[in-house]
């Protein structure tokens, strides 16, 4: 009898220690996940066939130009902190100088930039 209990338990344990190993990741990522509204540099490095800003934008983050903000070429554009136009300008910025780039919603860039920042702003850092 208490061979039998000593038995299920085992069984049990063996069980419940299967479940916990199978469930834990075995491969660590040393990848850091995608930012929805950052690029960095690291990503930008891993990407083939990217010339420029907006190139980079297409293939990393399609949704940027597609979603609410960033619908209108009438988004501005922010490189170093300073407005350099709209999405055009974006063709205009090589892939070598970037170090990052953020999508700012128009609440974000209405308080960093101003009132003249309705549909958001695109944001790049360069060196």
């Amino acid at each position: 009898m208490i061979f039998k209990k000593i038995n299920k338990i085992k069984i049990l344990l063996t069980i419940l220690v299967t479940i916990i190993i199978g469930c834990s990741s075995t491969v660590p990522s040393n990848k850091p996940m995608k930012q929805r509204n950052k690029i960095l540099q690291e990503e930008i490095v891993e990407l083939k066939g990217v010339n420029s800003a907006i190139d980079i934008i297409n293939v990393a983050r399609p949704n940027w130009l597609r979603s609410g903000v960033g619908t209108s070429s009438n988004i501005s554009v922010y490189q170093n902190g300073m407005y350099i136009g709209g999405l055009s300008e974006l063709n205009y910025i090589s892939v070598q100088t970037i170090i990052d780039m953020k999508l700012l919603s128009p609440s974000e860039a209405t308080t960093i930039y101003g009132t003249n920042n309705m549909l958001g702003a695109i944001e790049i850092r360069t060196r």
